[in-house]
């Protein structure tokens, strides 16, 4: 006889089920979910997907894809804590601010499309939106191509990651390289290992909490490989929400469609490592975990949960954070000193002054104090009387210019590994 879920749970709480039964927990469980890939990268062992990932990362890292050189990918989606920056919405070019939570990055290649409102098909796409955001970095893809052409590192690397392209260093590519290495970004649980057939991988009350998951019907949105983002739904399906922390004025794909069916639709949350996402929604206006699930079982399916349904579902939840992937930020590679100076933000120029026009103040200081030892030199032998005088004259001393005084300018500084934003440089 085929047991029931209700059967299933009282089982697995009491921890008396069989082999047999628990095989059962985990068919069922299957039906439901998948386990994450080893990797999302096509040829991970190739030189070329080596190379862009390694590039990929580098960029990821690197300021100086924004106008100010002072926000990059890792300020917004932090890959050792979540995925995400922790805050309502992001801080980006001048401190203005988005309308959106930052969403995570990590196993994000596992999604049918990319932002809440789906405007992004592929990682590739996502990766050239915050670029040019006036919110976000607020560059141009010219601007950072010129950017990336001053550093010497980047030529080089684009034409080994893109090999037998006449121009590799290109914004396409850029963003192609970023995207292959958030591919990476996959974080497996041990919700996998059960998965994937070790039994023993979750505790009783994570078991019990996956179906108190599917009995609730959270399965109906979260389910496949990434527990979510497979689809999109319109937010209140069943009761309205309060519009205190869903602001009526984001209508979400509706901005991308005009379809009247999509207002308030957004793509469903994944919630693989949803335990250290927070805060919640597209709107990030919900901090706790619980309100949050209590939200969306009122909203999307009608049930007010009991307090202890509602922990067990976290219970779950638990299961699907994974290890932090540990990934250090790269040295950045050291701008062409030569050609800073075309690239620098206003706010660093005297940072990067043109080599050439320090050559130049230093012809114009050397020759200013040259002419002072001559005038000077002239000015003591018209005061001299023409007759030879009794005993040698003082010498004449001549104070040597003052630093403060010489408008010799510094050399361009080298960019270094400590580099991350205009504070940095202080």
């Amino acid at each position: 006889m085929k047991l029931s879920l209700k059967a299933c749970l009282t089982l697995g709480t009491l921890l008396s089920a069989t082999p047999s039964a628990s095989a059962t927990f985990l068919e069922i469980i299957s039906e439901y979910f998948d386990p994450l890939p080893e990797t999302a990268v096509s040829n991970p062992n190739d030189a070329t997907t080596k190379a862009q990932i390694e590039l990929g990362k580098t960029l990821y890292f690197d300021p100086r894809l924004s106008a100010d050189w002072d926000v990059s990918c890792a300020s917004c989606h932090d890959i050792n804590n979540g995925g995400d920056d922790g805050l309502e919405v992001s801080v980006g070019h001048q401190g203005l601010t988005g309308e959106r939570n930052a969403p995570t990055v990590l196993n994000a290649v596992f999604n049918i499309a990319q932002f809440w409102d789906g405007r992004a098909d592929t990682l590739a796409e996502q990766a050239k939106g915050p670029v040019v955001a006036p919110v976000e970095m607020a560059n141009t893809p010219e601007n950072v191509i010129k950017t990336l052409n001053a550093i010497p590192w980047y030529r080089e690397q684009f034409n080994a990651a893109f090999p037998n392209q006449g121009d590799a260093l290109t914004f396409d590519n850029m963003a192609t390289a970023i995207a292959t290495f958030e591919e990476t970004l996959v974080t497996p649980t041990k919700f996998d290992n059960f998965l994937n057939g070790d039994e023993s991988a979750l505790t009783p009350d994570e078991l019990f909490g996956v179906f108190t998951f599917i009995d609730t019907g959270c399965i109906v949105c979260h389910n496949g490989t990434n527990v979510g983002g497979g689809f999109f739904e319109r937010l209140g399906m069943v009761h309205a929400v309060d519009p205190a922390k869903f602001p009526p004025e984001d209508t979400g794909v509706y901005d991308v469609t005009n379809l009247e069916e999509d207002k308030y639709s957004f793509r469903v949350a994944p919630l693989r490592n949803v335990t250290v996402t927070a805060p919640y929604f597209h709107s990030g206006r919900v901090e706790s975990l619980e309100e949050a699930v209590n939200i969306m079982a009122k909203a999307q399916l009608g049930t007010v949960l009991r307090p202890q349904d509602t922990a067990s579902i976290i219970a779950f939840l638990t299961s699907l954070e994974g290890a932090p992937l540990g990934i250090d930020a790269p040295e950045l590679p050291e701008l062409d000193s030569e050609l800073a100076h075309t690239v620098a933000p206003p706010a660093l120029a005297h940072l990067y002054p043109d080599p050439q026009e320090a050559i130049v103040n230093d012809e114009v200081e050397d020759t200013t104090l040259t002419g002072v030892l001559v005038e000077t030199i002239e000015a003591v032998e018209a005061e001299a009387p023409d007759s030879e005088p009794t005993s040698q004259p003082k010498p004449v001393e001549v104070s040597p210019a003052k630093p403060a005084e010489t408008t010799q300018k510094s050399k361009p500084p080298k960019s270094t590994s400590s580099f991350t934003s205009v504070a940095d440089l202080d």
